[in-house]
C-alpha cells in the first residue's frame, strides 16, 4: 500500500458531505485496503452501527433493514431475495477524525496540537517555522461550498495576526469558489501529508513554494513576505521591519535582483543604489534585519534570505 493511496483515500472520504463509511462500504470499495489501514491508524473512528445494509441479492442497489436474530447473529430481509446473513463487522460505522489529520500534521512538525473546543470549518494545526517564516497552518475540507469557504476565510483571518497562513485542503483547488485571504495559500492535502501504515510525515516543499512564491499557483511574490511600495517597511513571516530611506533603497536593490533571478549583489552595487559611501554593515548597524533578512558571505556579497 503506497503513501499516495492512503492519502487519496482519506481525501476522497473528506469530500463526502458526511465523511463516513460502513464496514460493508469498506468491503465493497476499491480502496478497501487503504481505508482499512486508515482505520488501524485512527484516521477513521468507529462511532456506532448501521441499521441498514446494501442488499447483495438484487441487481438494483437498495438498502434493507437489519435485525438481530439472537446469539450474536444478524440478518437482513429483502422482499425480493429473502433473508441475507449480515456479519457484525459490516455494520460498523466509521467517520473521518479531522482532529487526527490536524494532530498528525502537528506531530510531524514537532508542534503541540490543541483540539478545538467548538466545531469549525477549518481546524488550526498550529504555528510552525519554515526557514525564516513563521506560518499558521490549518486543515479544511469541502471548501467547494461557498458558505464553508467564506467561513474558513473568516476563521483564518481572525487567527493569523501578522503571520502568513496555509490551508491544507482535501478540496480540488479548481473547485474552490474564490481567492484565499491576503498572505494565505491553499494547498492540496495530498501534496503535503504523507501517510503509510507505520509512519506519518510532511513534505515541506509545497509549503516553501507558497511562502517563497516559486509556485505559480500563488501570488508571484509569495505569501511569506510583503514589502511596502517604497520598501520603508516589510513583514517576513511574522517579523516586522522598518527602514530609513537609504536602507530602503538598499533593500529594494536586493529585492529587485532576487526577483530577476540574480542570487546576490556586491556591496559596491548596493552603495551605488542607496547613494551612500557607508559599507552595508555600517548602513544596517544594529538593525534586526542585518544577519536575519539581509545575509552576506563575508566577501562583499549580500542577498535577502527569502
Amino acid at each position: 500500500m503506497t503513501t499516495a493511496n492512503l492519502v487519496l483515500a482519506l481525501r476522497s472520504l473528506c469530500e463526502c458531505e458526511v465523511p463516513e463509511i460502513t464496514g460493508q462500504g469498506i468491503e465493497e470499495s476499491s480502496d478497501r485496503t487503504a481505508i482499512a489501514s486508515l482505520v488501524d491508524l485512527g484516521a477513521l473512528t468507529h462511532i456506532n452501527n448501521a441499521e441498514t445494509v446494501l442488499c447483495l441479492g438484487c441487481d438494483v442497489p437498495h438498502s434493507i433493514g437489519v435485525e438481530y436474530a439472537g446469539d450474536g447473529v444478524y440478518r437482513a430481509f429483502c422482499p425480493d431475495s429473502g433473508y441475507q446473513p449480515v456479519l457484525p463487522d459490516t455494520l460498523r460505522r466509521f467517520v473521518v477524525d479531522e482532529n487526527w489529520i490536524a494532530g498528525s500534521i502537528a506531530t510531524a512538525l514537532g508542534l503541540k496540537f490543541v483540539k478545538p473546543s467548538t466545531a469549525s470549518t477549518v481546524i488550526r494545526v498550529g504555528r510552525a517555522r519554515f526557514g525564516p517564516y513563521a506560518c499558521e497552518l490549518f486543515v479544511g475540507r469541502r471548501l467547494s461550498e461557498k458558505d464553508r469557504f467564506e467561513d474558513a476565510k473568516r476563521t483564518v483571518a481572525g487567527q493569523i495576526r501578522s503571520a502568513p497562513a496555509i490551508i491544507l485542503t482535501s478540496t480540488a483547488l479548481d473547485l474552490i469558489p474564490g481567492e484565499a485571504p491576503p498572505r494565505c495559500a491553499l494547498i492540496p492535502l495530498d501534496e503535503v501529508l504523507q501517510v503509510s501504515a507505520s509512519t506519518i510525515s510532511i513534505d515541506e516543499g509545497p509549503v516553501y513554494a507558497a511562502l517563497r512564491g516559486t509556485d505559480l499557483r500563488f501570488r508571484s511574490d509569495g505569501i511569506g513576505f510583503v514589502f511596502s511600495p517604497g520598501f520603508r517597511s516589510a513583514v517576513v513571516g511574522d517579523q516586522e521591519y522598518t527602514f530609513t530611506d537609504k536602507q530602503a533603497l538598499a533593500v529594494e536593490a536586493l529585492y529587485e535582483v532576487r526577483k530577476n533571478g540574480v542570487p546576490r549583489l556586491h556591496q559596491t552595487e548596493i552603495q551605488g543604489a542607496a547613494g551612500t559611501n557607508q559599507r552595508v554593515g555600517q548602513l544596517f548597524a544594529g538593525h534586526p534585519a542585518y544577519g536575519s533578512l539581509i545575509k552576506h558571505d563575508g566577501s562583499g556579497y549580500y542577498w535577502l534570505d527569502l
